[in-house]
């Protein structure tokens, strides 16, 4: 049965994507056996293939917002690490 299945997901962003079209994602620890690393994985429950289908082929610009989103945190970090900024504080 479909709703039975289970898939484990790494790409947090995948999941953020399947949690809005109503799946329930489990996070756990995954730990590398040959490091000290340690990651968030998540098990999805449902068929997950359709909803992964549109997210990596971009439906609706998903991944373009991602990218954008990306670049943002990306930008706001940059800027968290500049001493002094270009613009004047009111």
């Amino acid at each position: 049965m479909a709703q039975d299945k289970v898939t484990t997901v790494e790409d947090a962003n995948l999941v953020a994507y399947l949690v809005t079209k109503g799946f329930v994602a489990i996070p756990y620890i995954k730990e590398a056996k040959d490091s000290d690393q340690r990651r968030v994985i998540w098990d999805v429950q449902g068929d997950i293939e359709p909803a992964r289908q549109e997210f990596y082929g971009n439906v609706n610009g998903i991944r373009d917002f991602v990218r954008s989103l990306k670049e943002v945190r990306q930008d706001m970090h940059t800027m968290r690490g500049m001493t002094t900024t270009n613009k004047e504080v009111d």
